[in-house]
């Protein structure tokens, strides 16, 4: 092992060969926040996916997950950004 290696916080093993935890009922989240596909986020918001996907990439759309190949929104991230709009557009 080299000394640039990271080791275990817990036992000091090596990170490749460090132990993991099973994960138990006490480390699941039985209430996932609902999440949102770009179809959803395009009705929820009444908008086009075309526009959306623009806004996206423009830095100036919703905040997304990726998750593998298909992207995700947080419902409460969709609300922020909306209710970002909002005051933007009170404020001009």
């Amino acid at each position: 092992m080299t000394e640039t290696q990271t080791r275990c916080m817990t036992c000091g093993a090596p990170i490749v060969s460090a132990h993991i935890e099973p994960m138990t009922d006490a480390g699941v989240n039985h209430h996932l926040e609902p999440m949102l596909t770009m179809d959803e986020l395009s009705r929820y918001t009444q908008t086009s996916k075309s526009t959306l996907y623009s806004l996206r990439s423009q830095g100036r759309g919703p905040k997304g997950v990726r998750i593998g190949r298909a992207l995700r929104f947080r419902k409460s991230d969709v609300d922020a950004w909306l209710h970002m709009l909002s005051d933007e557009s009170r404020a001009a």
